[in-house]
């Protein structure tokens, strides 16, 4: 298996910045699934000047696991 190749940065909301109670709390949250469906996944998380909606974010950071198989 190999990634993708898409390159990704941990900036999920697309703001220009990683910060740890924002984007690295919405990566969390996702890992938890279910728990944070919906605006649950961004709710107090997001910045305000956000680039990404809520369901852009849920697809952003799904997308960093996805895994190619080589055939």
């Amino acid at each position: 298996m190999h990634l993708t190749g898409q390159a990704f940065n941990h900036d999920v909301d697309g703001n220009g910045q990683v910060t740890p109670f924002g984007d690295g709390l919405m990566v969390i949250r996702k890992l938890f699934g279910a728990a944070f469906a919906g605006d649950k996944l961004t709710d107090k998380a997001i910045s305000n000047d956000a680039t990404r909606t809520t369901d852009e974010i849920h697809e952003y950071i799904a997308a960093m696991s996805k895994v190619d198989t080589i055939a």
